[in-house]
């Protein structure tokens, strides 16, 4: 795409790269050398043009949309793009339709969740990569606090180890696996606290620059959320006033389940959640944006580059 925008930018067309978050990749493609040479050396010199030619279409683009402020930073870091350059800061947004505060106790008695618990609830991938829960359920395993049980929403191919790390462990912890977004959201808002175990360390030098829609979804359903501390994550918690800032680590959990706060002292902060929501101070702040706030983000773009520069 990016060489096909470049040809068109030769008759004055002009082209916006958009970038999606950087994260290193442990997965690495199993090639017999002498079974497949060509395969393994056209691998090889993708692996290593890629950057340069990629920071090539970025340069010759006409603007850049990025998800976050901090893809933004690590764009002119690594000589990706210049200050002069045009980059528009675009995350993802929510649907109002499905994901808005709902009534805890309701929901509870929809799906059948004692109104007595205390509860954590995961939505999003299994597969212990980008988002890797391992180390909280093991730490729920090991504290064991009272009252407290965790609902996993979705499915991956690691989902047999996290099962195993549950049972071995003695974490209380309810496996539903896939489910449609409106069922998914119905234990988003029967739950205390709503979690983002992200794996910062797959992130280049730890900078985290995705822009999480699963973080936005669970605020614009008025939960507080526990997540990584870092830049972006401490923007869409502001600072901590909507969450919990916590190392995706066994110990660190092991140290906020020793001292979990109180049903009393959550609902205080998800009170103070859904008052910003509702007089939209989140929508102001850029942390909970409609994808119809999204779509004039982009027509913005569209229009401040309607003509080849």
């Amino acid at each position: 795409m990016g060489s096909l925008s470049n040809t068109f930018r030769r008759y004055g067309v002009p082209a916006i790269f958009v970038v999606e978050a950087e994260f290193y990749t442990t997965r690495q493609a199993k090639i017999d050398w002498r079974s497949h040479p060509v395969k393994q050396a056209s691998t090889s010199l993708f692996t290593n043009l890629l950057p340069q030619v990629r920071r090539q279409w970025i340069r010759n683009s006409s603007g850049i949309v990025v998800e976050t402020e901090q893809m933004k930073s690590f764009l002119i870091e690594k000589k990706y793009a210049s200050y002069n350059k045009p980059i528009y800061s675009i995350p993802n947004g929510i649907d109002p339709q499905i994901f808005f505060p709902r009534d805890r106790h309701a929901c509870r008695q929809q799906l059948g969740i004692s109104q007595d618990s205390l509860v954590l609830t995961y939505v999003g991938s299994l597969n212990r990569f980008i988002q890797e829960p391992g180390p909280i359920i093991e730490a729920l395993g090991r504290e064991q606090p009272k009252d407290v049980v965790l609902y996993v929403i979705g499915d991956g191919n690691k989902r047999k180890e996290l099962e195993n790390i549950a049972s071995n462990s003695g974490a209380s912890v309810v496996f539903k696996g896939r489910l449609p977004q409106p069922e998914a959201a119905l234990y988003v808002g029967a739950a205390n606290l709503c979690l983002a175990p992200y794996n910062k360390a797959l992130f280049p030098e730890g900078k985290f620059t995705s822009a999480s829609l699963k973080v936005c979804e669970y605020l614009a359903c008025g939960r507080p959320v526990l997540t990584i501390p870092c830049e972006r994550m401490e923007h869409l918690l502001s600072k901590g006033e909507y969450g919990f800032l916590v190392e995706n680590e066994v110990e660190s959990y092991r140290e906020f389940f020793q001292k979990i706060p109180s049903s009393e002292e959550i609902l205080e902060i998800e009170n103070l959640l859904i008052k910003n929501l509702n007089n939209s101070t989140l929508r102001a702040q850029g942390i909970v944006l409609t994808w119809k706030d999204i779509a004039e983000m982009y027509k913005k773009v569209i229009r401040d580059n309607s003509t080849c520069k």
